[in-house]
């Protein structure tokens, strides 16, 4: 029988009420002992009376050492019929990380069985509904909870819940930040303060038959602060008395939590507390381990426990009541203690992984064969595809090497910092590589530790950094020919990022290639002629096709590095550039397949940003769309603020094309701050998207604004690629429309020169549609009118929707010039079409009022059709999209679209706007 819950109604229904609609997440938060767990358990009752499915998990603090153990109890009822509908891949890393399994080959890495979790989660929920609730989120292992973040980050329209449980504080030194793992709608917190006086009153009556008078209860609520735990301590402290306390004398247990579970706990006899002792110190307690450390009298021990309510047995597993207790236990005795009990441990647990902790913890000072357990423990977690474990195992041998083993502490610190940096702790990695290039001797060693510390700064975000530590790694690595060609790529790679120096990028590029020719290491000569190729790429040499192509051909000898990284990721976003579209999406669609099976989430938000960057060019915006969703879901999961700042940049610039203005200017905000330190692709590409709506918004003050001083920089950096700055044409037409027609004209002719070198068809084709314009601008209709169909052939061709329908608009405005009525209104025509297939609203408007302008009757913004006025309505009430669209029956994201256009057409920017000038009837 499920015990009454008091004093909870309200937070209760509120748990209830957001699950109502799935998916969804509501996170009961509070302090130790506040009752998150009554909670989060009625919660559950009634979802499951209700024919919810429910996977849950309660664990421990212990078991935050313990890889996958909370993912274990999760998965466990729906484990079997799951796999079976798993890739192999994915199936294969789940059934390691889980135990099932031992590794074979490769070990899994963690988006592998990230992906996996996804794929089981989704078939679960796929014919009901589903709640997965974590009690003590806290204490949930790291590998086990990042899974449960990449799920859930990437749940769309399934049935599935989340209901959470968390101390505000997380005890392992970060907060959990569980509100970015959904839309904003969809995740509800609620904070469980402390209980009323009249709710600590029937708590204590209800649970332990007493009624305190009124100034004692008042004492009692004071003392507790409204915490049931803590008040309940307090009462049944005060049964066992017998007699109250006089008047300013304490209460029989002090306030502090410690003082009062000391007081708890010492009752108990010393066996007691020893068997205690025991389950405190290890992940999942069981009798049989406790008997074999303690001896025969362990289940009598475990009993007298029970009675006293400090643990529960649920067959030969012991819980804990509270985890308080087991934090009780555990600090309330004596290092010695502790220690020998962990020794004991160590002799007889046979998980390598516990082993190694557990002499960790029994060592006091340096100890090279513990050092050397921990080492192989660490190895074990990475083979599973648990990088956090992995790193604790690291960081713990690297305290435990002696002094005089110099080479060991550094190797091993080294290793610690790969594994936080793989397990996305970037800022643990950062200081230990640091640390070890502080210590570390002038030389190869140091030029080692200072090149993977610039390797941290460049995912980071920040390139300046990376390229002062990239030249300090140069100048210390003497001879080392593997230090002189990673950190030489890396500073190529870094000085590209920022599109700053490229002519020394490209030398350093080279300088790696010619070294890892002359060591015969074909690997490394495949990763630096894939950053020289790119280099030449971007700066409108012609030998970079060929360059790629060299390295290409040795892809195969590539070992243990990112994909991005790879040639043929080199090649396919070279072709992004270079007008191949069709063949840079299935490159593009083939590496993002391949990331995903390998578990390379450092390379797959920048794979996913190419990707949506073809897809956008190649007019696919909903699937440019979902490619950079999860592009920035996938970075922002793994800590790589400039994966997220480039795919932020990209789904920025769909946004404006749809005309979806607050996203877009939102997306594009996101990606600048994140990309200050040095990204200049996404800096780029987020300005061209704010670029492009003000175009789009008809604002070509603003558009120049943008889009002058970046033009102005990319013809500073030497960039010769067109492909690469393809917003140069978008500051042509704003010129134009300014009337600059001198500045403008100048403009586009170094930008067709660029063209012309390389033979890029599509930047050709821009650059006659603007010729068009600055023809049409001065008076020259019949000129217009041919440099816009030259244009258009162009595009024909190229499969470029998006820009035919931009050509085919400035073809109309020629020929309307021209009084050309029938012609203009067929191109127009066309040109809606176009953009209307698209979702491109604001490109659509401008077409409309072309067309209008064609019957002699300017267009009015403010004719909305029947579902423009019903979304206008339900808007200018204060109701959001979402519930927009669930009135309507329609997605919210038509609803976004809808309601740009009405925005359009009544001339308003905002939903406050919009509500002030609406009136009913309008």
């Amino acid at each position: 029988m499920a015990r009454e819950l008091i004093g909870r109604a309200e937070e209760l229904d509120a748990a209830l009420t957001a699950l109502t609609t799935l998916p969804a997440i509501v996170a009961l938060e509070g302090e130790a002992g506040i009752g998150k767990t009554s909670v989060w358990s009625a919660v559950l009752h009634q979802l499951e009376a209700g024919g919810h499915v429910v996977l849950s998990a309660r664990p421990a603090e212990a078991e935050t050492h313990l890889s996958y153990a909370g993912l274990a109890d999760l998965l466990d009822p729906v484990l079997d019929d799951s796999l079976a509908e798993l890739p192999g891949p994915q199936r294969q890393a789940l059934t390691v990380a889980l135990r099932r399994a031992d590794a074979e080959g490769r070990a899994p890495d963690q988006a592998a069985i990230a992906f996996a979790v996804l794929g089981a989660l989704r078939n679960a929920a796929s014919d009901r509904r589903l709640i997965v609730a974590v009690d003590d989120l806290q204490w949930l292992d790291g590998p086990s909870l990042f899974a449960l973040e990449f799920a859930v980050r990437r749940l769309r329209n399934e049935s599935l819940g989340v209901l959470l449980a968390l101390r505000p504080d997380r005890a392992r030194g970060s907060s959990i930040e569980f509100e970015r793992w959904l839309a904003q709608e969809r995740v509800r917190r609620i904070d469980l303060g402390p209980l009323s006086l009249g709710a600590v009153h029937h708590l204590v009556q209800g649970r332990l038959d007493v009624v305190l008078s009124r100034p004692l209860l008042q004492r009692v609520h004071e003392t507790s602060g409204g915490n049931p735990f803590f008040a309940l301590e307090l009462a049944r402290a005060l049964q066992e008395r017998g007699e109250q306390p006089k008047q300013g004398e304490p209460l029989p247990v002090g306030s502090e939590l410690r003082q009062l579970l000391r007081a708890r706990l010492g009752a108990l006899s010393s066996h007691a507390q020893e068997a205690l002792l025991v389950a405190a110190s290890v992940p999942q307690p069981t009798v049989g381990l406790i008997s074999e450390v303690t001896g025969a009298r362990a289940r009598e021990s475990l009993r007298e426990a029970v009675d006293a309510e400090v643990v529960e047995l649920e067959d030969d597993r012991i819980r804990f009541v509270h985890p308080l207790f087991a934090s009780a236990v555990y600090l309330e005795t004596g290092g010695d203690r502790r220690r020998g009990v962990h020794r004991r441990l160590a002799a007889l647990v046979e998980d390598p992984e516990e082993r190694a902790r557990h002499l960790a913890l029994c060592t006091e000072g340096a100890d090279s064969a513990v050092a050397s357990a921990l080492d192989e423990a660490s190895q074990i977690a990475r083979a599973r595809g648990a990088p956090q474990a992995a790193a604790e195992f690291s960081e713990r041998a690297c305290r435990l090497t002696p002094q005089d083993d110099v080479e060991a502490a550094h190797r091993r610190r080294l290793e610690a910092g790969a594994a936080f940096f793989e397990a996305g702790d970037t800022a643990r990695a950062q200081t230990l590589f640091t640390q070890a290039a502080e210590i570390a001797r002038p030389g190869p060693a140091r030029a080692a530790a200072l090149s993977r510390l610039a390797r941290v700064h460049h995912y980071a975000g920040d390139q300046r950094i990376a390229v002062k530590l990239f030249r300090e790694s140069l100048e210390h690595a003497g001879t080392d020919p593997s230090v002189q060609a990673d950190a030489a790529d890396g500073l190529a790679t870094s000085l590209f990022f920022l599109r700053e120096d490229l002519p020394e990028a490209l030398e350093h590029a080279r300088f790696a290639a010619r070294i890892a020719a002359a060591e015969g290491n074909r690997g490394a000569l495949a990763v630096a002629l894939g950053t020289q190729g790119h280099i030449e790429a971007v700066l409108g040499r012609r030998e970079a096709v060929a360059t790629l192509q060299s390295a290409l051909a040795l892809e195969g000898e590539v070992r243990g590095l990112p994909i991005m990284r790879h040639p043929s990721f080199q090649l396919a976003f070279a072709r992004v550039w270079s007008d191949e579209l069709e063949a840079a999406r299935a490159a593009l669609t083939d590496i993002e397949e391949r990331a995903v099976e390998q578990g390379d989430e450092s390379s797959l938000p920048f794979v996913l940003t190419y990707l949506s960057l073809a897809e956008f060019l190649s007019g696919r915006w909903q699937e440019a769309l979902r490619a950079a969703d999860e592009g920035a879901d996938v970075a922002l999961a793994a800590g790589s603020e400039t994966g997220r700042a480039f795919a932020l940049s990209i789904r920025a610039l769909v946004a404006s094309g749809l005309g979806r203005e607050r996203a877009a200017r939102s997306d594009a905000n996101e990606a600048l701050a994140l990309a200050e330190r040095g990204t200049m692709f996404a800096t780029t590409t987020s300005l061209w998207a704010l670029g492009l709506l003000e175009l789009s918004l008809d604002r070509p003050a603003e558009t120049h604004e943008l889009l002058g001083p970046l033009v102005a920089r990319v013809e500073g950096a030497d960039i010769g690629e067109p492909g690469s700055i393809r917003f140069v044409t978008d500051d042509v037409e704003a010129l134009v429309t300014l009337g600059e027609l001198d500045t403008a004209a100048t403009q586009l002719a170094r930008f067709e020169q660029h063209a012309q070198r390389v033979g890029r068809r599509s930047a050709l084709a821009a650059a006659h549609r603007c010729r068009g314009l600055i023809a049409a601008a001065a008076g020259a209709a019949d000129e217009a009118q041919a440099e816009c169909n030259r244009a258009l052939d162009e595009f024909v061709q190229l499969s470029m929707p998006f820009e035919r329908a931009r050509t085919l608009l400035a073809l109309g405005f020629a020929q309307r010039q021209a009084r050309q009525r029938r012609a203009a209104r067929n191109s127009l025509e066309r040109a809606l079409r176009l953009f209307e297939e698209l979702g491109a609203s604001l490109w659509a408007e401008r077409a409309r009022a072309e067309l209008g302008r064609i019957s002699g009757r300017a267009p009015s913004r403010g004719e909305l059709t029947a579902s423009e006025r019903r979304v206008a309505e339900l808007v200018a009430e204060g109701r959001t999209n979402r519930e927009v669209a669930a009135a309507l029956h329609v997605t919210p994201r038509t609803v976004e679209g809808t309601l740009s256009r009405v925005y359009a057409k009544l001339g308003v920017r905002s939903r406050t706007e919009l509500a002030r000038r609406w009136t009913p009837g309008s």
